[in-house]
């Protein structure tokens, strides 16, 4: 009786230990560096057409350039995982510039830690005035799932409903699937 509960504990740990070691490889993964939480990506550089330099430097996620009539503002969407392959976790954000028109362009950002800085490595325009409804990151793939304009649809309201993929590419965020989703 004795030996078969001493067996029994020696198992139970056995499991604990081997499930929490399981759980904190895959863990890593997930958690993002202290470069890239939330307060350092909401106040980051960025790379941006819409800037004279090219780039806009956030603080507390907003940047606002009356004289230059550049607003940006990162959204509060964020996806962690391995963009770049080298197995540490990076982010993709969302970033919202209107400059001075009626237009709000959203731009999909990857920012990796370098030394402990987040850097924004690329980025690509998905669309004017576009719904995000989640991003995600898988297989070193970005997985935008968002509402675009379709071709008969103004503007201001857009109804096709689309799940997109984007990739890095020779330095590059590239769109390399698109799904329509039927809201049947």
């Amino acid at each position: 009786m004795k030996t078969r509960v001493l067996i029994l504990i020696a198992l139970v740990i056995l499991v604990a230990v081997f499930g929490y070691l399981s759980w904190d490889r895959g863990a890593k993964l997930e958690r993002p560096s202290e470069a890239l939480n939330a307060r350092s990506l909401r106040n980051a550089e960025y790379l941006s057409e819409s800037a004279e330099s090219g780039r806009v430097q956030l603080r507390d996620g907003k940047l606002v350039d009356e004289a230059a009539h550049v607003w940006v503002t990162m959204l509060n969407v964020v996806a962690y995982g391995d963009l770049n392959g080298d197995g540490h976790p990076d982010a993709a954000v969302i970033l919202a510039t209107n400059t001075g028109g009626s237009g709000v362009f959203h731009d999909l950002a990857v920012v990796v830690d370098r030394a402990g800085r987040p850097v924004n490595v690329a980025i690509t325009n998905i669309g004017d005035r576009v719904k995000i409804n989640s991003i995600a990151v898988d297989n070193e793939r970005i997985i935008l799932d968002m509402v675009t304009q379709g071709p008969s649809d103004p503007m201001c309201c857009p109804t096709n409903h689309v799940i997109q993929k984007y990739e890095q590419q020779g330095g590059k965020l590239v769109l390399v699937g698109e799904r329509p989703i039927s809201e049947d």
